[in-house]
């Protein structure tokens, strides 16, 4: 994830699935999925220094890990 182009892919990903979040009714989902996949396809160096600045890729990855883990937790509350 060091190259623009890659960014810029996974950027326009996670905004591609804002309508299907949308869709299912996860409207902060579709929200921080929009916040956080914009920069990544508009600016994808200045994603990328920041990045790498904030925090190593490990903790990158146990971040979007735990993320993950509480949107499934979240979203599976009735």
């Amino acid at each position: 994830m060091s190259q623009p182009k890659h960014v810029r892919l996974v950027g326009g990903l996670l905004l591609s699935m804002i309508i299907p979040s949308m869709a299912f009714g996860l409207y902060l989902l579709g929200v921080l999925l929009g916040v956080f996949g914009a920069p990544r396809l508009l600016v994808p160096g200045r994603s990328i220094r920041l990045q790498q600045r904030l925090y190593s890729r490990r903790v990158h990855g146990v971040l979007l890990l735990a993320g993950a883990a509480a949107l499934w937790i979240f979203s599976s509350q009735p």
